[in-house]
């Protein structure tokens, strides 16, 4: 199966996000850098690729606000 999501976790703030495969490997082929979207720091390390959004959820527990899903600890 081919994979679709990415997890990356932020060695700053250390919170979780999810990005699309296709959406990682379009920055790369334009030399765009990935950047953690809570606190804008470079340093973000890759933490598992799957076919399934639910397995990259799975260690962090999240909640619909306003129509966005954000994690809660």
């Amino acid at each position: 199966m081919l994979n679709i999501y990415v997890s990356y976790k932020c060695k700053k703030c250390g919170k979780e996000f999810v990005l699309l495969v296709e959406e990682v490997q379009s920055s790369d082929k334009k030399n765009i850098y990935l950047v953690c979207p809570y606190c804008s720091s470079k340093k973000v390390a890759k933490q598992n690729i799957t076919d399934n959004l639910r397995a990259c959820m799975r260690e962090r527990s999240y909640r619909r606000k306003r129509g966005s899903i954000i994690e809660v600890k």
